[in-house]
């Protein structure tokens, strides 16, 4: 099914860029209040205009200029705010980061975005950001820092430049994903399609000009900007702070007349809780509604809010950084509405809810949820990562499930990547989370699979007691979901007491985290796969019937290599060599976007400390030829197979590929020279001009399984599906044949390459005298199977 809906109710600006939107504001109402902030700062949308001028003008004495890409760290305040507007108004392209990053991610990100600018506090919340950003800088090109202290930046607006023209849908933002499943990925984004995103919100959410909302989602987050976009568009307040403090937050709401609270589920938590412990219900009395999204949430708590904060419960939102504020709830909407579903589109959005065969489903199945809208996201700054992220019909492929009902509201279900797979039944993670919501011995609480031997995964609860002296059990916790609905195949069958859940800045529960934390170092090899025989944090490893089967395993970095990987396959491809139990080995790789992207540039060099004379290949440890590994190698390859990704290809000595498989090299995009995966791509035997064409035309153009098949890079195309049973089928038919005669025909074949006709003759000649003598030896008539034809 696809959803469609809703028209304003209320006049909004029409301004499709961000600083012409101010403009319009000030003209249409420069009197009105536009923030306050914690220390009864107020700010009226003419002040506003004021402080961005002043702050451009400073930035641009700065040397900030047109086009010119700003990273910027800062705490929410009214100044940040202005700020991100100066920048508009100079033509930057804007790259906020979210507080709570330090040196690593930051560095990654100013680098990957290519900023000449950092802005930090010299401090917040007891942390050096000042230190941090000069340590950034220190082993960045072309960055510079500027860091704010309590006297905010000023210069002179005459000094400023005419405005530049720009495309309203060009790119000027560009925000990190929250990476709580998967690593953050760059995400950009132009000025009309975020006010598209607040138009829905204050659509659908149906906001006046004399609304009071609470603004304490980061600024530098996309919801944070969606805040002030929504306060141009309508010409309301924003009440906000810097840092969220339960207590001072809520007496700042009620003093400053709410009425609409938020924003996310610790927000609202910890307010029902003030509530509860105060006996002051409602705790916001001008509450219209709480605003939620961002997380899921027990469909129990809308009840709660509307009970204990005031107001119609929450009215929840749903969108992600690529594709923010897509859906809203309304006033209208009835409690149940509320409490289950995330409301409708706004103008121009769509939803459709699909299976697992991309077919769209009828109303009220779950399925994937894939939306669009004109808040799409332009992709993502590493390119590579653009590659299946749309659907045929250019919908953003979100990785969640839900439903949508006959009136098109959406209702979300769990993650795709949120199943635990036990005895080959799919149990949403969501579903056990929201049956133990309500344990009274439960104060906060997650659900995630854990590896198990005999079942593939168990459902793990991860509980904090609201009694540490009295923690649930596997007993208690089972003894309550007795008297809810939940079926008992679902119950969990491990309890972790923990004293507090990882959650990311915005509320969302790392999961990912959660798991690490718990899991012993023999089990992070993978959560949902057969017993691994090692402890590999980036790659499987399982023998069985005489095939060792390897899998890469980093699916949320495109499987591409980085040092632990390298010494990994080192160690894999060693014992294999070494093992006379393993004949013949599979490659392939989890994920379904890519088999391998190359070198993960996100960590950075790892060997650039050894002396450059001395400094070998980095991807020489990943091939098996490397290591003499003499054992046949069959290798499937799917989706993306880009660059340093040869290195494994180029030394297999079987490569298939499912239909969907695609080659390229993004060296050249990179600026950066492609010379070793080519040569190993010329040894093989593949084409010369087809090697150069691959080489420099870049990902510009991608080589299709079709086109790889011609040119010899692989021998076969199968199906997704029909995949690794196909690779599994050559390597059980090469498994059955005598080990010394395979062996002995992989090593004089490919020793052969390096050396002169004669020479690679004699040497073969000896390897049949090895490799021919001994027990084993049958009538090759008789040794055979009903042979099939390709």
């Amino acid at each position: 099914m696809t959803s469609t809906q809703n028209k304003p109710v209320v006049a909004i600006a029409k301004a499709t860029n961000y600083w012409d939107l101010l403009s319009e504001r000030v003209e249409l109402s420069p009197s009105r209040e536009f923030a306050v902030d914690e220390h009864g700062r107020r700010f009226t949308f003419a002040a506003l205009s004021d402080l961005a001028e002043t702050t451009a003008a400073a930035l641009y004495a700065h040397g900030v200029r047109v086009g010119d890409v700003v990273s910027w760290q800062l705490p929410s305040s009214v100044e940040s705010m202005a700020l991100s507007l100066a920048l508009s108004r100079l033509g930057a392209v804007q790259n906020p980061i979210i507080p709570m990053l330090r040196e690593s991610e930051v560095a990654f990100i100013t680098g990957q975005v290519g900023a000449s600018l950092l802005i930090v506090p010299a401090g917040f919340r007891g942390f050096d950001h000042g230190a941090m950003a000069i340590a950034v800088a220190e082993r960045t090109d072309g960055l510079r820092t500027l860091i704010v202290d309590e006297t905010w930046m000023s210069g002179d607006p005459s000094t400023l430049p005419t405005r530049s023209e720009r495309d309203d849908n060009a790119v000027s933002w560009i925000f990190y994903t929250s990476g709580t499943t998967a690593a953050p990925k760059g995400v950009k984004h132009g000025d009309a399609g975020l006010i598209s995103a607040a138009k829905t919100f204050v659509t659908n959410v149906q906001v006046t000009p004399d609304e009071r909302c609470a603004a304490y989602v980061p600024i530098t987050h996309v919801g944070g900007i969606a805040h002030v976009l929504s306060s141009l568009l309508v010409g309301h307040t924003l009440i906000t702070a810097a840092a969220f403090v339960p207590e001072d937050n809520a007496k700042q709401l009620i003093s400053e007349g709410a009425t609409l609270i938020g924003s996310g589920l610790p927000f609202t938590t910890e307010y029902v809780r003030i509530s509860r412990e105060s006996g002051v219900a409602p705790l916001f009395p001008r509450a219209r509604a709480t605003l939620g999204g961002g997380s899921g949430r027990p469909a129990e708590l809308s009840r709660a809010t509307s009970q204990h904060l005031g107001g119609v419960g929450i009215i929840s939102g749903y969108g992600m950084t690529e594709c923010p504020y897509l859906t809203w709830g309304s006033p209208d909407d009835t409690d149940d509405e509320h409490a289950v579903f995330e409301g409708t589109p706004g103008p121009q959005g769509r939803v459709r809810i699909v299976g697992a065969d991309g077919t769209e489903l009828p109303v009220g199945e779950i399925g994937e949820i894939r939306v669009h809208g004109p808040q799409l996201f332009h992709g993502y700054v590493d390119s590579a990562q653009d590659e299946g992220a749309l659907d045929e019909q250019g919908f953003f492929r979100t990785g969640d499930l839900g439903f949508l009902n006959t009136a098109g509201r959406l209702s979300v279900t769990g993650r795709i990547k949120d199943i635990i797979v036990r005895k080959m039944e799919n149990i949403s993670a969501r579903e056990v989370e929201e049956a133990l919501i309500n344990d009274p011995a439960i104060a906060d609480l997650t659900v995630i699979g854990m590896p198990d031997n005999v079942s593939g995964e168990r459902v793990c609860a991860v509980v904090v007691p609201n009694d540490p002296n009295v923690p649930p059990d596997l007993d208690s916790i089972r003894a309550y979901l007795a008297t809810t609905t939940l079926n008992k195949r679902k119950y969990p069958e491990q309890v972790e007491v923990v004293d507090r859940i990882p959650r990311n800045s915005l509320g969302k529960i790392t999961k990912s985290q959660v798991r690490s934390d718990l899991l012993d170092p023999a089990e992070k090899v993978s959560v949902s796969t057969m017993t691994s025989e090692s402890q590999y944090t980036t790659v499987e490893f399982e023998v069985a019937d005489h095939i060792a089967t390897i899998t890469l395993n980093r699916p949320d970095r495109l499987n591409c290599f980085n040092e632990t990987m390298a010494n990994e396959m080192a160690e894999i491809w060693g014992r294999v060599r070494d093992d006379d139990d393993i004949r013949v080995a599979v490659l392939q790789a989890n994920g379904d976007r890519a088999f391998c992207t190359g070198v993960d540039v996100s960590e950075g060099a790892w060997w650039t400390h050894i002396n450059r004379f001395n400094q070998e290949d980095p991807g020489v440890l990943l091939g098996p030829k490397q290591h003499r590994v003499w054992k046949p190698v069959v290798c499937a390859l799917h989706g993306m197979v880009a660059g340093g990704a040869m290195y494994f290809v180029n030394e297999s000595d079987i490569v298939i590929c499912s239909d969907d498989t695609t080659f390229f090299d993004p060296h050249a995009n990179a600026g950066i020279v492609s010379a070793l995966e080519p040569m190993g791509m010329l040894a093989r035997g593949i084409p010369l001009g087809e090697v150069l064409r691959w080489a420099l035309i870049g990902s510009d153009e991608r080589m299709t399984a079709d086109s790889a098949l011609r040119t010899g890079i692989v021998t076969e195309i199968t199906s997704r599906t029909e995949l690794r049973d196909r690779a599994q089928q050559l390597a059980t038919e090469i498994a059955g044949r005598r080990p010394e005669a395979i062996q002995g025909t992989v090593r004089a074949i490919w020793e052969s390459l390096d050396m002169t006709p004669s020479t690679a003759l004699r040497t073969g000649l000896s390897y049949t005298q090895i490799g021919n003598v001994g027990s084993g030896r049958s009538d090759s008539r008789k040794n055979k199977r009903t042979p099939r034809f390709r």
